[in-house]
Order: structure tokens, then sequence, then C-alpha cells
């Protein structure tokens, strides 16, 4: 329990764990892929990819190393979606290189190898390519394939930051916030929060709100914490949820108490995974009553709806 000026916020700001992106990929030997596209009802299209991998089009091979990994057009083959990223790559094409990467990282159709990852995830990351400095970023900071280095790890955040990728902002921020890798900067951890709080990422928006309901970098400010909180809230977050549903237990939160509502964020926020909010359930049934919990599961099945909007 954390305690703000006179406020109780019992605020849980999870440390972001963002796992590496799947990419997209697919692939079989030509005979077979051109039987397959004859089956398909987008056989011309598929048709003219296979056609293109044939005079050795980088940009083909790549689709088709994608349309083999999630199966679109020909059967699902991790091995030959690998052999078509890996052709590609070879020719410089630089989505193909983080595929490639990414396929060593997660064994994708090749054995597990964090330094051929590496070494392929770099090649696109150098090349400017925004989801392969993220990934780069995150080899670094883990110490898969390279030394570890958070210096190097915060770099490559940047660098995709620097371009507008939510994720690394978010990881940036966090590490400002607890000063990994770079200077302790609380005023950096939030700019980064607000930018992609701006893209609508619900970590960003349950950052950001957290930051100003403490005062971390900005000017306390509890109603305005409390809409971007909100904001994650609508977005699914669950630690969002919880907190809302706090908010609405005080008047101290910023807003006029009610328990109906808070034990419907509640109920909202623990069938969404808060262990917190399962545990406060019990407390909620035991002041409100049986009448009032049922509206407030009225309530919660209402924002569910809003939710799924």
């Amino acid at each position: 329990m954390i305690w703000i000026g006179t406020v109780n916020v019992r605020f849980l700001l999870a440390s972001v764990l963002i796992l590496l992106p799947l990419w997209s990929p697919a692939s079989s030997d030509t005979d077979k892929l051109t039987e397959t596209a004859a089956q398909s009802d987008r056989a011309p299209e598929i048709e003219r990819v296979f056609q293109r991998v044939r005079n050795g089009d980088a940009e083909a091979q790549h689709l088709l190393g994608s349309m083999y990994l999630y199966g679109q057009g020909v059967e699902q083959n991790n091995e030959l979606s690998t052999r078509w990223f890996r052709s590609a790559a070879a020719q410089g094409h630089v989505a193909a290189q983080g595929a490639l990467g990414l396929a060593y990282y997660k064994g994708i159709g090749v054995p597990v190898d964090n330094k051929e990852a590496a070494k392929w995830i770099q090649k696109a990351a150098s090349q400017g390519d925004a989801s392969s400095q993220y990934n780069l970023a995150i080899l670094y900071g883990r110490g898969d394939g390279v030394a570890q280095d958070h210096a190097e790890a915060s770099r490559w955040y940047d660098e995709a930051a620097q371009q507008g990728h939510a994720d690394a902002q978010v990881i940036l921020g966090n590490r400002y916030r607890h000063g990994i890798g770079v200077p302790h900067d609380y005023s950096q951890a939030l700019e980064w929060y607000l930018k992609a709080a701006n893209q609508e990422h619900p970590d960003a928006l349950l950052a950001a709100g957290s930051m100003h309901m403490r005062g971390l970098g900005v000017r306390r400010n509890v109603t305005k914490g409390l809409e971007f909180i909100r904001k994650a809230a609508m977005r699914g977050h669950y630690h969002a949820q919880y907190m809302l549903a706090l908010s609405f237990e005080s008047e101290e939160m910023g807003g006029p108490k009610d328990m109906t509502m808070a034990c419907a964020w509640m109920l909202v926020a623990a069938e969404n995974g808060s262990a917190e909010a399962q545990d406060e359930l019990t407390r909620c049934r035991a002041v409100i009553g049986p009448a009032e919990m049922e509206l407030a599961e009225a309530a919660a099945e209402q924002i569910r709806a809003r939710i799924s909007q």
C-alpha cells in the first residue's frame, strides 16, 4: 500500500515484459508450390509469387517465407519458411534478415542459436528496421547471443522509440524511470510514456497515470492521472481496472465515493487476471451486501460491453 500525500494509492506498475514479435513467413519447393497454387482460389496471385521466387526476387522470397510461416496459400512449414527467409536475407532484404534472426532465436525451422539470431537481427537493426532495433535491445538487455549491456540495450530502444515503436517507447520510459542503462530521469520517463500513450498503449497510459498521481517528472495531478488510468482500463489493462476500482472507494482519490462502481470494476479486473482485485471482492461483498452486489454485477456487464466495442 502506497500513500501519496493524503491519498491512498495502491498502485501496481508491473514491469513490462514484451516478447519478441512473431513475423510472417511460409515456403515449399517450387513444384509443390505450383501444385498448391492450382488448388487455391488465389492461384493466379500465388503463382505470380512463385514465378518471382524462381527469378531470385528477394521481396518475393521474403513473402513466400511469410506464407509458409502462417500457412497462407500454402501448407504451413517452418523449415521452408526459414529457408526462404535465409535466401532473401542473403540478398540483403532487411525484413527477411530480422525474420531469420527471430527464427534462430525462437527455434522456428532451425535449432535455437542466439548468436546467429543476434547476427541477423543486428544486420536489420543497423539498416534502420525499428522492429529489429527493438529486438536487438531485448537481446542486449538479456545477454542473449551478445554480452549483456544495458547501455547498449537502451541505445537500441531509443533508436526504435525515435521511429515511433510504442513498445520501445514504454520500455525506454521504464529505463529512465529506474535508471537502467540511462541516467535516472523522471521527466524523460514521462516524455516517453506520453509518446506511447498517444498511441493508446495500455502500459504507457497506466504509467503516465501513475507518474501524474505521484508527481514524478510532472506536477502532481490526481485528476489527470485518473484520466490516463481510466483510458488504460478501457483498453483492458487489469492493473488499471484495479486502480480505477480503488478510485471509487474514497473521495481522496479525486472522485465521488461509489462502492457499487468500485465493486463493478473489481469484478472486471478480477476476471481479467488481477489477484489484488480478486482479494478485494471478498471485502466488496461484505461491505455493500447482496442487493448492491447485484447492481455492481450489472454495472460490470455494461463495462465489459463498452470495453469490447
